[in-house]
């Protein structure tokens, strides 16, 4: 194997199908991924007999170059931006309709606030102190928050999702998995593309990505820009309608080659994503506040009724550079990367035509991240990866709330520092020519400090703050992973694996009175176990993956509302996921191909402690009920398809693609006790395309949620109301795209 790899780390070599190594350095297969990885495996395809599917490559092994999916041992679901684009795909929540196992909505009050999910493992709150569960990795560098992570995904050269931990190589908070976006890079070619779109509620799209690039192809540089606004969406029969949007998105970028073995990359971002909040809508419960006082929901589905605003204010930029230098028989690459972001919120969190309970959040984070690592052979059957990481934030979180139409205003604020480092090694040893050993450990330490001017101790502008709690606290972990890879035959690889990860200790930034310790809360562990195969089979016309889990949780962090209703952070549970997943295409001819995948999730609570089940709450924890409940935003089963007939040939009118595709969702509960259960979910789409002779304008006419389905992306529930954050009815909608 190790010889084939030593030879595939030239800039001209592509690996053949059945070796595990490196298959082109990330800073030349850039431009071919650019250039359409459809057209790439249509000229594969021509030297072959029959259909191929079109190949995916992925950089999750960090290698310094991109590798075929089907040849990396993790459950990893990838796709080319081209994919994105065919499957309507415009930001990470439609993303997660197209994996099973992932579940990626912006489950919060707070639009935009990725409480991700996946294989069972999730946030849910807006604590802003509380690390995720899945890490999102935007070219290299982690986002640091949740808070404005449900990111739009217009020019994307890949996404990728990983299922499971992730801790060797990717470090903190990936107890559940990661969601990496790598960003089209300029190819050295000059043109571009340019697309313009309409859809129902008042939708309009403007956007294009063009690039250019010197004689000698050593200097290139492209820019990418999105520009969206909705009008109203949903009726409001107590205040202004709601649903109003306006985005806009700027992405220079620069790639410059001062010699044959080094690529510079360097990308910025600004953006900025501002109008109504999510659609809050109060689910009727004659045991809530709410309820109680007369208020029944709007009878149409999709109506809602709130007397107060729900708007949004977000602002990010981002500037990351990625060198890739050959050297050593290998490939050493730094990725630098800072972010700010700003966030403000109003937020009608009762869902009513009542005054009982709205809350004003502030967020505002600053980070700094550089990762430097080598991976290459060494000797004959040794491939390494090896390399440090550090990483630093600031984070101010303030808040108000108006309870019972002001009767009661408190106002928190919290202030954090976070400072990381890692060391991390990673390598796969040959013990035959089909079986390899893998091993990685990766050591973490980490420190945060924290001021916290708990409720009551704000007024409520902030303009004078009294921090009650100034705490820190350092932590070490030590995360590994341990595995075997066997090839079947060259087209069938295995593994079996086991991991250790670990998701940040941390404060509860959103303290509720000076006599509560803000923390600390400690590391949530997990041991993973994973047996997996990926089979490529009728001469690369099929695949079928697989994976079977089981995961111990401990010191399991959960987001709890208190008697008070008032949220803390804890490590108030040991628990138990276990599930398998299946993913699966076929191409069954020229132009007919199918996708499917399904996903089988079984999440128990081994102990529950420090949790009131009852309702209303009253403050005494009953751990034996407590471990009974199901996971919030866990269905144990899921499901997507998808069939496309490509190039339909209509003679001199040009081609014609078509796609239709589905998501569907199990019951599951929305909140941590169990109190909202979502009926199961079905969701479909459709679209066709027309490729216009010269295949330069094309044409592409869609419809979302064509079942009209009701369905909810997020809930609260407290003793005053419960409300539900639903998504968007049908759209229909039309685009056009010109390349030159």
């Amino acid at each position: 194997m190790t010889k084939q790899t030593r030879k595939a780390l030239c800039t001209k070599c592509l690996n053949p199908r059945g070796t595990t190594g490196p298959q082109r350095p990330i800073a030349m297969a850039s431009a071919v991924v650019i250039a359409g990885l459809s057209l790439a495996a249509g000229s594969v395809q021509a030297q072959q007999s029959g259909p191929r599917l079109e190949e995916v490559v992925v950089t999750a092994q960090k290698r310094g170059v991109v590798e075929n999916a089907q040849d990396v041992p993790v459950a990893i679901y990838g796709f080319t931006g081209d994919m994105l684009d065919r499957a309507l795909v415009t930001d990470l929540a439609d993303l997660g309709q197209l994996v099973p196992a992932a579940d990626l909505p912006p489950t919060s009050p707070i639009r935009g606030y990725a409480n991700f999910n996946i294989r069972g493992m999730g946030t849910i709150g807006t604590v802003t102190t509380e690390d995720p569960t899945v890490s999102l990795v935007v070219d290299g560098m982690p986002l640091g928050i949740a808070a404005g992570g449900v990111l739009n995904v217009y020019d994307l050269e890949s996404a990728e999702v990983l299922a499971g931990p992730q801790g060797t190589l990717f470090g903190r908070n990936t107890t559940g998995g990661a969601v990496v976006m790598r960003t089209r890079r300029a190819s050295g070619e000059t043109g571009g593309r340019l697309d313009a779109g309409i859809a129902t509620y008042g939708h309009l799209e403007l956007a294009g990505a063009l690039e250019t690039a010197t004689d000698d192809g050593a200097l290139a540089g492209r820019l990418a820009f999105q520009y969206k606004e909705n009008d109203d969406i949903f009726d409001n029969v107590a205040g202004p309608d709601v649903g109003e949007s306006e985005f806009y998105m700027v992405r220079p970028s620069v790639r410059w080659r001062p010699a044959d073995s080094v690529t510079v990359d360097v990308v910025a971002e600004f953006g900025k994503d501002e109008g109504d909040g999510p659609a809050a809508r109060n689910i009727f419960d004659e045991r809530t506040t709410v309820s109680q006082s007369g208020f029944v929901p709007p009878e149409h589905k999709f109506d809602l009724a709130l007397n107060n605003p729900n708007t949004n204010d977000l602002e990010w930029s981002h500037i990351i550079a990625e060198v890739n230098w050959e050297v050593a028989g290998g490939v050493f690459t730094s990725v630098t990367g800072t972010r700010e972001m700003e966030q403000v919120n109003e937020v009608d969190s009762d869902g009513s035509a009542l005054s009982i309970f709205n809350f004003n959040p502030f967020i505002d984070q600053e980070q700094f991240s550089q990762e430097l690592r080598w991976s290459g052979p060494i000797g004959s059957s040794l491939n390494l990866t090896t390399g440090a990481y550090f990483f630093s934030q600031e984070l101010d979180y303030k808040e108000r709330r108006v309870i019972f139409d002001g009767a009661v205003t408190p106002a928190l604020r919290s202030e954090q520092e976070h400072d990381q480092w890692a060391l991390f090694a990673q390598g796969t040893l040959d013990l035959t020519d089909r079986l390899q050993l893998l091993a990685g450990l990766r050591y973490t330490e980490e420190t945060k400090e924290i001021q916290v001017a708990s409720f009551g101790n704000c007024d409520f502008e902030f303009t004078s703050c009294t921090f009650d709690q100034d705490l820190d606290e350092t932590w070490d972990n030590v995360g590994a992973k341990l595995g075997l890879n066997f090839r079947l035959s060259d087209d069938w690889l295995t593994w079996v694996s086991w991991t250790r990860g670990f998701r940040s200790g941390g404060f509860n930034g959103r303290n509720p009175n000076p006599q509560t310790p803000a923390g600390p809360f400690d590391e949530e562990t997990v041991d993973a176990f994973e047996v997996g195969s990926k089979l490529t089979f009728l001469d690369g016309a099929g695949r079928l993956n697989a994976a079977i889990y089981y995961n111990e949780f401990d010191d399991l962090q959960r987001t709890i509302l208190n008697a008070d209703n008032l949220q803390t952070v804890e490590n108030a549970a040991a628990a138990t996921i276990s599930g398998a997943e299946l993913d699966v295409a076929w191409s069954a001819t020229e132009h007919l191909t199918f996708f499917g995948g399904f996903a089988y999730v079984d999440a128990d609570y081994d102990e529950f402690n420090g949790l009131d089940v009852d309702f209303p709450a009253d403050g005494i924890p009953d751990p034996e009920r407590a471990k009974e409940l199901d996971f919030f935003n866990v269905a144990k089963y899921s499901a997507s398809g998808a069939v496309e007939y490509g190039g339909l040939d209509l003679g001199g009118a040009g081609m014609l693609d078509l796609r239709a595709s589905f998501y569907w969702k199990d019951e599951f509960p929305s909140n941590i006790r169990n109190y909202i259960i979502y009926d199961e979910i079905f969701v479909a789409q459709a679209s066709a395309t027309l490729h216009l002779p010269g295949d330069r304008l094309q044409l592409t006419v869609y419809g979302e949620n064509l079942t009209n389905e009701q369905y909810g992306q997020g809930a609260a529930a407290t003793g005053l109301f419960f409300v539900d954050f639903i998504a968007p009815p049908r759209i229909y909608g039309a685009r056009v795209t010109y390349r030159f």
